[in-house]
């Protein structure tokens, strides 16, 4: 009797992870630049009002896109780490 096999697990760094992750929004947002390019000059070039309103929309959500990128890059971004005091003695008591 054959059992099933299980898909191999695989692991990734998560520095290794996040620089995939930002490099793929970079291609991304690229592909969105351009499309954005686009829709504006189909903007200027409409005759139809309606139309207009239509580039319009579509300009919002690729825009949309665009931020929802960002913030998942920043999101991605390690914190930066700040210096503050702190009395040894009272790093012992807080231990």
């Amino acid at each position: 009797m054959a059992r099933s096999a299980e898909p191999p697990q695989v692991q990734v760094s998560m520095p290794v992870l996040v620089k995939f992750i930002r490099q793929l929004a970079h291609d991304l947002r690229n592909h969105l630049n351009a499309a954005e390019l686009q829709s504006a000059y189909l903007a200027e070039i409409a005759e139809n009002e309606e139309l207009r309103e239509e580039i319009k929309r579509l300009r919002g959500m690729v825009a949309q896109v665009s931020v929802n990128l960002q913030q998942v890059t920043a999101a991605l971004s390690q914190p930066p780490l700040t210096e503050m005091p702190y009395v040894a003695g009272e790093l012992i008591e807080d231990l």
